[in-house]
């Protein structure tokens, strides 16, 4: 476990350095706890504001709020590595980097946002309940199953999609009542399946009773009316976005970790040394009976992953925001590439040696990927920061209330995403210290009507009555701003503060055109 945490951090490590704010954050930080209980109520999901309005009371919570992320996600990896060893098929070393795979696996970086936070709670919940599920299997227990039920029950309320991916649970509950009551995998499947069903009534009816709560008292209404609803043409649909999903996921997952800057390829090449030297020690390749049964395995925790997106119309990707869809595709994907590398391996009758380095490339290019993605995380916090102290000092932005920005700095955008205007709004609120001004990228304005609806997106003030337009454009500054030059910076920010402040506003560069008041 020692080293699975270790690899963990140096996978993530960068987050623990990074107390920005990104895409929603940037909503909710600042308001007052009323507006985010409001919010969260709206939502059908009443602890959310609780811990929301706290997560974004201050800097100093943003930092918590992306410690306990860090944290959860780990504790899930763990807590899945004890599970595991409750399967006998499984041996230490392939439970071992099945748990590393899932851990590493470059998905989901939408968890850098704190929007997004509340995510790693429901998360490591399920996984907590599916350790403990192992225990009472061994261990049968009232107390203990009464506290299972429960923990499942608040990682529903928190996280909706955790409900068909409950199937994991019931399905490891029908395994190992089978192995503890020594029942022969041919011997009567149907009444087999029957009587355990009797016996786990509880387990059973559990998700079924959340819907109904949820149904009926937790709907969705106000500004999230309709929010992650299940229609018929969307379930009809999901069979074949379940095929894009894995295209999207699996194979864009692939081919994204393998764009490997000159800036990266050192970092590579040392991660790849280091991943020799722990196939050496945790590889073997002999061969085992079930490889074939467990790569189906994954292909089914896979799509029981992503069904629950799929059904809102939701189809995981590698882009943007839309990572937060891949949430619970690690544990199907660590085990299609675990067990599928141990097929094709076979297949091509692969020396052991080569499969330790085919392995031990595919855990140095996500490590890699992980560490390049979360560091290009904190370039775009400070792109922010940059932005915002070049607000201050722009008379024109002080001056006026209605921005088109052109950026061309989106080099300095982590995963290529865009910013929306109420990333522009909220940074202006925080260099102004009011809600007056409105701020949109150029391609994306939709028209001042639109944005009459948004007052609560740092828009209270806003009154867009006849306003003049002003074109920003946003070029790269004088100061080196690569990835390279990022740990000078991280020194600065942290120890040598007034070298920072003095030193970030040169990241960028602004300029200004008058465009009327014709333009929307």
């Amino acid at each position: 476990m020692i080293l699975l945490t270790l690899v963990y951090s140096l996978a993530y490590g960068f987050m623990l350095f990074n107390d920005g704010l990104f895409w929603d954050d940037w909503v909710s930080f600042g308001k007052s706890p009323d507006y985010l209980l409001d919010l969260s109520q709206q939502w059908g999901n009443i602890y959310l504001g609780y811990y929301t309005s706290f997560i974004f009371a201050s800097p100093d919570t943003n930092y918590l709020g992306r410690l306990l992320v860090f944290l959860f996600y780990l504790l899930s990896a763990l807590f899945l590595f004890e599970t595991l060893k409750g399967i006998k098929e499984i041996d230490s070393n392939s439970r071992f980097l099945i748990v590393l795979l899932f851990m590493i696996i470059p998905v989901n970086n939408a968890r850098i946002a704190l929007c997004c936070s509340f995510m790693a709670i429901g998360y490591v919940l399920f996984f907590l309940g599916l350790w403990l599920v192992s225990k009472y299997m061994s261990h049968r227990s009232v107390f203990l199953r009464l506290a299972i039920l429960m923990i499942f029950f608040a990682s529903f309320s928190i996280l909706n999609s955790l409900l068909p991916f409950y199937l994991i649970v019931l399905g490891y509950i029908y395994y190992a009542d089978r192995i503890c009551i020594s029942l022969s995998p041919i011997n009567r499947p149907i009444t087999d399946l029957f009587i355990q069903s009797k016996r786990y009534t509880d387990f059973i009816l559990l998700p079924l009773v959340f819907w109904a709560v949820k149904t009926i008292f937790l709907k969705p209404f106000g500004l999230y009316e309709g929010y992650n609803t299940i229609t018929v043409g969307n379930l009809l649909i999901s069979p074949f976005r379940l095929v894009f999903s894995f295209y999207n996921t699996l194979i864009d997952v692939l081919i994204e970790s393998l764009v490997i800057s000159w800036q990266s390829l050192l970092l590579w090449a040392l991660l790849f040394l280091a991943a020799v030297a722990l196939m050496r020690a945790r590889y073997t390749a002999d061969e085992h009976r079930y490889d074939s049964k467990l790569f189906k395995l994954g292909i089914i925790l896979f799509a029981v992953g992503v069904f629950p997106y799929l059904v809102v119309g939701k189809v995981p990707t590698v882009i943007e925001w839309n990572t937060r869809h891949q949430l619970l595709v690690p544990l199907g994907m660590a085990f299609i590439l675990y067990y599928g590398l141990n097929l094709l391996s076979e297949k091509a009758n692969l020396h052991q040696g080569y499969r330790k380095i085919l392995l031990s490339l595919i855990l140095a290019t996500f490590l890699c990927a992980n560490i390049v993605t979360y560091a290009d995380y904190q370039r775009d916090w400070y792109k922010q920061t940059s932005l915002i102290e070049n607000f201050k000092a722009s008379e024109i932005m002080r001056n006026n209330n209605t921005f088109l920005f052109d950026d061309h700095t989106y080099d300095f955008n982590a995963n290529n995403r865009s910013y929306r205007f109420y990333e522009y709004t909220g940074m202006m609120r925080e260099a102004f210290g009011d809600e007056s001004r409105l701020g949109c990228d150029w391609l994306s304005f939709e028209g001042l009507p639109y944005y009459k609806q948004f007052s609560a997106y740092n828009l209270e003030n806003y009154t867009g009555d006849n306003p003049t337009f002003i074109g920003v454009t946003v070029e790269h500054g004088d100061l080196p701003f690569g990835l390279a030059d990022l740990p000078k910076l991280m020194y600065y920010d942290h120890f040598q503060q007034e070298q920072f402040d003095k030193d970030i506003p040169r990241a960028i560069r602004l300029s200004f055109t008058n465009l009327g008041k014709d333009f929307g």
